[in-house]
C-alpha cells in the first residue's frame, strides 16, 4: 500500500499533485488551525480516497514526529511518500528527519512545475495535466457553465469583426448610443425604435439596426446582438479566437473555455448571480490562466477584482492576463503588476490582437517557469 503524507501550505495543487504521481491509497494531511479550509476542500475533493487530517501546533515539532512515527508503526511495510511542501520549517524539519530515519522518499514540489527530491536535489517536470474541473474544484468552487473556445461557430466570429468594423469607423455614433444606455438604462434595455437627434436604432436583442440620416450604417440578425455590440462580447470574442490561433500554433490540445460561470457561495461578495466571471480560462498544466476582456475605460477596480477572481477560482499560483483593446492609464500598470495581473494593449488597432499577442501569452507562462 502506497501512504502519502503531507504539509499543507496555502495552495492545494502541490499537495495534489504527488497523490496523482504516486497513486497513492491512503492520504495524511498534517496542518494547523489555519489550514482547516484547505483541509476540508481536499478531502471533499479526494472522496472516496481515504484522506485522515491531523492538526497540529505549527511550533511544536514533537506533534509531528510523534504522529509521523505512528504512522510507520502502523504501516510498517508500506511505501511512504512525504511532502514537505507546507507546513512551518520546525513542522518540516520534524517530517524530514522522521521520514529519513525510515528510509522514506521525500519530495517537495515547487512552484515551477517541478519536483525537488530530498536529499538527492534532483528535479523532475510534472508529467501529468491537472484539469481546469479539478482545478476549480481543488479551490472549493464549483463549475456552472463555460463555452469551449474551439467550437466558436465561425458567423459568430464574423459578427464580432462586423461589429468591431463598426465601433471603428462609427466611433462617434457607436459612443453616443453607448453612452445614452450606459447613462439611462444600464445597458440592460431591449432596443426598440430608439430615435435622438439624427441617429435611429431599429429592431430587440435579437435584431438591431442603426440608422445616420437615413442611412443604415450598421444592421446585424443574431439573437445576442445588443450584448455583442454594447456589452463588449465583441472583443471577447475575437480575443477568444487569437488565443484558439495560439494554441493551434503549439499544437496544443489543452482545455481553453469562454463565457465562464461558477455556482456562488454564500458571503461572496463584489458577485451578482449569473455574472459571467471569466471571460477566457485557460489549462496551462497545473494551473489555470485568466483572461479579462476590456474594449473600454480599464478602473483600478477592475484590476483588483479581477486579481480577485483569479485568487478564489484557481489560487494565487495561476496566471492572469487583462486584454485592453485601448490603452490604459500608464499608472495602473503598476496596479497591475502588484496584483501580479499582466496587461496587454492593442492601442485601438486590431492587427496587434496577431503574433504578438501569441508571443505575449507565450512570455506570460514561462515566467518562473511555468
Amino acid at each position: 500500500m502506497k501512504i502519502y503524507v503531507a504539509l499543507l501550505g496555502k495552495e492545494p495543487v502541490p499537495i495534489y499533485y504527488p497523490i496523482k504521481m504516486f497513486e497513492a491509497d491512503v492520504v495524511y494531511l498534517i496542518g494547523t488551525n489555519e489550514n482547516i479550509e484547505l483541509m476540508s476542500n481536499l478531502q471533499t475533493f479526494l472522496s472516496p480516497l481515504i484522506c485522515n487530517t491531523k492538526f497540529v501546533d505549527a511550533y511544536k515539532p514533537i506533534e509531528v514526529k510523534e504522529f509521523c512515527e505512528s504512522l510507520h508503526s502502523t504501516h510498517p511495510d508500506d511505501e511512504f511518500l512525504y511532502n514537505l511542501v507546507g507546513g512551518t520549517k520546525p513542522m518540516s524539519i520534524a517530517a524530514f528527519l522522521v521520514a529519513y530515519q525510515y528510509n522514506a522518499r521525500t519530495i517537495y514540489t515547487t512552484t515551477t512545475n517541478q519536483i525537488l527530491e530530498i536529499p538527492s536535489y534532483q528535479t523532475t517536470d510534472m508529467d501529468c495535466e491537472i484539469t481546469n474541473e479539478e482545478l476549480i474544484k481543488l479551490q472549493g468552487q464549483n463549475l456552472k457553465s463555460y463555452d469551449d473556445i474551439k467550437s466558436i461557430p465561425t458567423q459568430i466570429y464574423y459578427y464580432a469583426k462586423y461589429a468591431y468594423d463598426f465601433i471603428v469607423h462609427e466611433k462617434k455614433v457607436y459612443e453616443r448610443i453607448s453612452n445614452y444606455y450606459r447613462k439611462f438604462y444600464k445597458s440592460k434595455v431591449v432596443l426598440q425604435n430608439l430615435i435622438f437627434d439624427n441617429i435611429k436604432c431599429v429592431g430587440g436583442k435579437d435584431d438591431f439596426l442603426i440608422s445616420v440620416d437615413g442611412k443604415t450604417v450598421f444592421q446585424l440578425n443574431y439573437e445576442h446582438s445588443f450584448s455583442m455590440v454594447f456589452e463588449g462580447r465583441w472583443w471577447e470574442v475575437l480575443v477568444s479566437m487569437a488565443v484558439k490561433k495560439w494554441n493551434e500554433s503549439n499544437n496544443d490540445s489543452r482545455q481553453i473555455w469562454r463565457n465562464v460561470k461558477f455556482i456562488q457561495k454564500e458571503g461572496d461578495r463584489d458577485v451578482k448571480k449569473d455574472k459571467n466571471e471569466v471571460d477566457i480560462l485557460v489549462n496551462i498544466r497545473t494551473k489555470l490562466l485568466f483572461v479579462e476582456c476590456k474594449s473600454g475605460e480599464v478602473t483600478q477596480d477592475n484590476i483588483y477584482r479581477f486579481s480577485r477572481v483569479r485568487d478564489v477560482y484557481g489560487g494565487q499560483m495561476s496566471k492572469a492576463i487583462l486584454v485592453s483593446f485601448y490603452n490604459i492609464n500608464p499608472e495602473l500598470h503598476e496596479k497591475a503588476n502588484d496584483c501580479h495581473v499582466d496587461i496587454f494593449e492593442c492601442k485601438g488597432k486590431l492587427d496587434n490582437l496577431g503574433n504578438r499577442f501569441g508571443v505575449f501569452i507565450s512570455d506570460v507562462l514561462r515566467k518562473k517557469g511555468v
